[in-house]
């Protein structure tokens, strides 16, 4: 008899079990323990969706091309801006600005301070185009949501939810939602330094290494036409003033590592340091573009003479009046090359040219478009005045 009911438990028990398992993984079995208060939810509120005629901007030259368009707009901040991009993408993929399709994964908004991520599944550009190219594209899109709404303040830009990687451009920061074509704020000019004997140091960093062959130009790559630039330059200017000293950051073949450039020119003490770039133009004169390093309009101020920790980023803001005043006196020597039509000139401009970051000295980047990859020979000599007109003011002996 004991047998019998011990198997008959053994049939039923599991069962039984089992079944309450099932309903209560199923929510049909309600379990509170008193310690553990249910916490009520609140109910989720519909979200106000309106049909809205927005203004969305096209990269163009010498402005934006604008083209309004019916969306659907969300008072959801992070959808009204998901669904704006989106739109803008779908406009640049009709006009031909992208050679693979771009998608935008996702927007988050981090808490109310109105900085907002978006994360794309490719950079919403090509490598091989000029900075001014690329900057033309974030521009746009900054244009685009700086128009549409008054949420934001400052994007970050991610590829499958890591910064976005460029040679030229830096996206390790947030970028201000009024962008950089407008430099608003008024630097004074940077005061020429005081050089004992005539004593002067160039850092010349041409763009590329082992590693980073750069860009295509014709049959050839970039790394090689500006390490060729660079020893010309070095030459010109090495003969017009014997008591300089120009150092080249790289020789053929060797492999420059992260923020190695920075630390050689910072523990150098340089008066100067230019970086080149060069890519393949586009029809038309060529453009040769003269940048200075800048993060944002809302610049902090540094005391050199207190002893305190900074970000390297920062490392750029007391030389920031100098480099801006150096990178206007190359583009004014090269104005006269422009009116002989061998190249374009824009007005200068403060970005986040990733090249230049952590550099305490005062910085430039030069950039030149290239019909052909011999071209770069035409080019030489316009820089190198320029380049000596820097080294003329800073010494003094020229206003």
């Amino acid at each position: 008899m004991n047998n019998r009911l011990i198997v008959t438990l053994g049939m039923i028990l599991p069962l039984f079990l089992g079944f309450t398992f099932y309903a209560f993984y199923n929510d049909w079995i309600v379990v509170r323990i008193p310690l553990f208060p249910i916490q009520k939810t609140m109910p989720i509120q519909p979200t106000a969706v309106e049909k809205r005629a927005i203004t969305f901007f096209i990269p163009s030259t010498p402005n934006f091309k604008q083209e309004t368009s019916e969306i659907i707009w969300s008072t959801a901040p992070t959808e009204a801006i998901k669904t704006v991009t989106q739109t803008w993408l779908a406009l640049l993929d009709e006009e031909g600005f992208f050679e693979k399709k771009v998608t935008l994964q996702s927007v988050a908004e981090e808490g109310d301070t109105r900085h907002f991520y978006l994360s794309f599944d490719r950079p919403p550009f090509s490598g091989e185009s000029t900075t001014a190219a690329k900057l033309l594209i974030i521009e746009s899109l900054l244009a685009t949501l700086r128009s549409t709404t008054e949420t934001i303040k400052t994007i970050s830009f991610f590829c499958h939810h890591q910064p976005v990687e460029d040679y030229h451009l830096d996206f390790s920061r947030a970028w201000p939602i009024e962008g950089f074509l407008q430099n608003s704020h008024d630097f004074p000019d940077g005061k020429p330094q005081k050089i004992p004997n005539g004593y002067y140091t160039i850092m010349i960093d041409p763009a590329g290494d082992a590693r980073n062959t750069g860009r295509i130009i014709g049959e050839t790559f970039e790394r090689g036409i500006t390490l060729q630039f660079a020893e010309h330059l070095k030459e010109l200017l090495e003969h017009e003033f014997p008591n300089i000293r120009i150092i080249l950051t790289r020789f053929p073949g060797e492999k420059i590592e992260p923020l190695q450039n920075a630390n050689f020119v910072n523990r150098l003490g340089a008066q100067l340091y230019v970086s080149l770039n060069f890519a393949a133009a586009e029809r038309g004169v060529p453009h040769c573009a003269i940048y200075y390093f800048l993060y944002n309009q809302q610049i902090p101020s540094l005391n050199p003479h207190l002893l305190s920790w900074h970000p390297y980023q920062e490392a750029y803001i007391n030389e920031l009046p100098r480099s801006r005043t150096f990178a206007q006196i190359v583009r004014n020597k090269l104005l006269e090359y422009q009116r002989q039509g061998l190249f374009q000139i824009p007005e200068i401009r403060g970005i986040p040219f990733k090249p230049l970051i952590g550099i305490r000295s005062p910085s430039i980047a030069c950039e030149i478009g290239l019909h052909s990859q011999d071209d770069w020979a035409l080019y030489v000599k316009p820089v190198a005045a320029g380049l000596a007109h820097v080294v003329r003011y800073a010494q003094g002996l020229i206003s």
